[in-house]
């Protein structure tokens, strides 16, 4: 059995984060290895309460994690601060293991409240992105990231190459929130950044359903567990998330979990 080393936020309502990551693993036959950087309690409409974990407890239990386990992939979501970076960042750059690393730069829930401070964003970009396979930002975040408006493939495609600068050895700009495309993505490589890879999908209408973006980034950290190659384990990873959001599961409370 493979493990994964799942890095982000604990979802009081279990909906998304390493919550979600786990229901993905384990529908793919992986372990799950956990390293929190806070406990967060939501609703299915705002975040209540953030409690950042310190440095020093990511930053042991992700030693405890790569020491003692052959770890196949690294997954991150929610990292709240710059020294929350620094954390996983100095035990990621000295690890003896090789490992894929998916790095899914969670900046904001759905609901609008920020996840991660100023300071932090940065650090993100300039300790971390340099040594992921890939980022997988949705079309809001690289908005941010990049300080330009996307609206249509173009712009995705121009955020994507402006995004590779950063060192990340792959793009995946998710298009879930663009009206021209809606559910299609982009995945642009270092390796070839003239060639566009167009990850084609159809949106699910009348159905909100929260954690599709950590689900997704995990799916694809299992395809790469399995020796899959990016494109393949992209290419995955969009049909499963598909199923998952058309099989969703409403869960009494007035929210909709994503299926098996």
């Amino acid at each position: 059995m493979k493990n994964i080393l799942c890095i982000g936020g604990s979802d009081s309502s279990g909906f998304a984060g390493i919550q979600a990551d786990q229901r993905v693993t384990h529908t793919h036959g992986l372990h799950t290895l956990f390293a929190v950087t806070a406990v967060t309690s939501q609703s299915v409409d705002e975040v209540e309460m953030i409690s950042p974990m310190s440095s020093a407890s990511i930053q042991s239990q992700l030693k405890s994690n790569v020491e003692n386990f052959d770890v196949s992939c690294v997954k991150s979501g929610m990292i709240p601060s710059a020294t929350a970076v620094k954390a996983i960042a100095s035990v990621l750059n000295t690890s003896e293991r090789a490992f894929a690393y998916v790095l899914d730069p969670v900046l904001r829930t759905s609901s609008g409240a920020n996840l991660i401070d100023i300071n932090g964003k940065e650090a993100l970009v300039d300790q971390l992105f340099p040594i992921a396979t890939v980022i997988t930002p949705n079309v809001i975040e690289a908005e941010v990231l990049t300080g330009h408006k996307i609206e249509n493939v173009e712009q995705q495609h121009q955020a994507a190459r402006s995004l590779l600068q950063t060192g990340c050895r792959a793009v995946l700009i998710k298009g879930g929130h663009l009206t021209e495309s809606l559910g299609t993505d982009l995945l642009l490589l270092q390796e070839q950044p003239d060639t566009v890879i167009i990850i084609e999908g159809t949106a699910v209408q009348d159905r909100s359903v929260r954690g599709t973006g950590c689900a997704y980034a995990t799916a694809i950290a299992c395809g790469l567990a399995e020796g899959n190659s990016l494109v393949d384990s992209v290419q995955r990873a969009k049909q499963f998330i598909q199923r998952a959001i058309e099989q969703a599961l409403l869960v009494p409370g007035n929210g909709w979990l994503l299926g098996p």
